[in-house]
């Protein structure tokens, strides 16, 4: 319901079939999902949910590696990319678990998070 929203109100053209090689109908709606809106609900999702669970049952180097496991998974276009979205996933999750304790976690996770995709939206982007 989240993403219709999202695609509904902010985008020229809803993404109803799921996620197409041609999203989005300019470069400022790619740019906007795949650098703000998918960042912000996979660190809620990932870091923030994923790792409050289970940091109750597990330490937090075990939460971080079951967050960055279940964030490869979802990335699994293929094996180099899910090993990458793993590391990556793991860093995110290690700074959820450190920024938490000043109560700045889902922040600085999600800042990173942001300036990551942006790298690689601006270097797949314009790298034609």
């Amino acid at each position: 319901m989240l993403f219709s929203f999202i695609t509904n109100h902010f985008f020229s053209r809803p993404l109803r079939d799921g996620f197409k090689d041609d999203f989005g109908s300019s470069l400022q709606e790619k740019a906007l999902l795949i650098i703000v809106f998918i960042p912000l609900l996979e660190t809620i999702l990932f870091q923030y949910a994923i790792i409050e669970t289970a940091n109750k049952k597990f330490s937090p180097f075990i939460s971080c590696i079951i967050s960055a496991f279940f964030f490869g998974l979802i990335h699994s276009y293929n094996l180099f990319y899910v090993i990458i979205t793993f590391i990556m996933g793991f860093l995110l999750a290690t700074i959820y678990n450190i920024a938490s304790i000043n109560k700045r976690g889902i922040l600085y996770t999600l800042l990173t998070h942001m300036l990551c995709n942006a790298i690689v939206f601006i270097v797949t982007e314009f790298n034609h």
